[in-house]
């Protein structure tokens, strides 16, 4: 096995629904939503690990309810969600982004 025959297979372990992956539904601000999009969610503040793009994927920062943290008493709800570029070519700021039974927003995207 090659060293692109390793990334391919990582990948497909990475984004199986099986194992480490869970659907979520993409839309564009604006746009049509994708449905059936496999995905990767870590919960909670990024964790400042030097994130550099591998052209295959695509990290975001999502919030729950960006407005939350501008109330009294609340804290935001933060999660990175990564996503294969072949899946969602061209994320934005303000895409929503629908996984447990929450919308969440985009609020930063890192390039692939």
């Amino acid at each position: 096995m090659n060293l692109s025959d390793a990334k391919t297979h990582a990948m497909g372990a990475l984004f199986d629904t099986n194992y480490f992956a869970q659907l979520i539904t993409y839309t564009p601000h604006g746009g049509e939503a994708i449905s059936e999009v496999p995905a990767n969610i870590t919960y909670g503040e990024p964790r400042g690990d030097n994130f550099r793009g591998d052209g295959y994927t695509w990290r975001l920062t999502v919030q729950r309810d960006p407005r939350a943290d501008f109330k009294r008493g609340l804290v935001r709800s933060l999660a990175m969600v990564s996503v294969r570029a072949s899946d969602i070519p061209t994320p934005g700021y303000r895409d929503s982004v629908e996984f447990d039974g929450a919308t969440w927003t985009v609020t930063e995207v890192q390039d692939a």
